[in-house]
């Protein structure tokens, strides 16, 4: 969130800056912090960057259906040859290690 003095332009249009408050823009988005090793949607992402590599950036599509043709050709590929995801770490490891990753955020002290 941004904070303004009460004199700027934006801040006067807004909600009680008039009054003397300072305006306090509210934000457009929230950011979620997930650790990298943390979730199982960075499979799904390096799928995709995958895809794109090996088959959109390669290409040229004239329109939308040539398009999904190549990606549902890409995928019809990939799954001729299906490789299972196999877990290098047990999952006591990988408590331990958010854990670690835990106790060092939560003891930093900002300034």
């Amino acid at each position: 969130m941004g904070v303004c003095g009460a004199r700027t332009p934006a801040c006067r249009a807004g909600t009680r800056a008039g009054a003397g408050f300072p305006c306090v823009q509210a934000a457009r988005f929230h950011v979620h912090f997930t650790p990298t090793y943390g979730s199982w949607i960075n499979l799904a992402e390096r799928w995709f960057v995958e895809l794109a590599n090996k088959r959109i950036r390669r290409g040229v599509f004239r329109s939308v259906k040539e398009l999904e043709s190549a990606i549902r050709g890409c995928i019809s590929a990939h799954n001729e040859a299906p490789k299972p995801l196999v877990w290098t770490r047990t999952a006591d490891q990988i408590l331990d290690s958010i854990a670690r990753y835990a106790q060092r955020t939560t003891s930093v002290q900002p300034d």
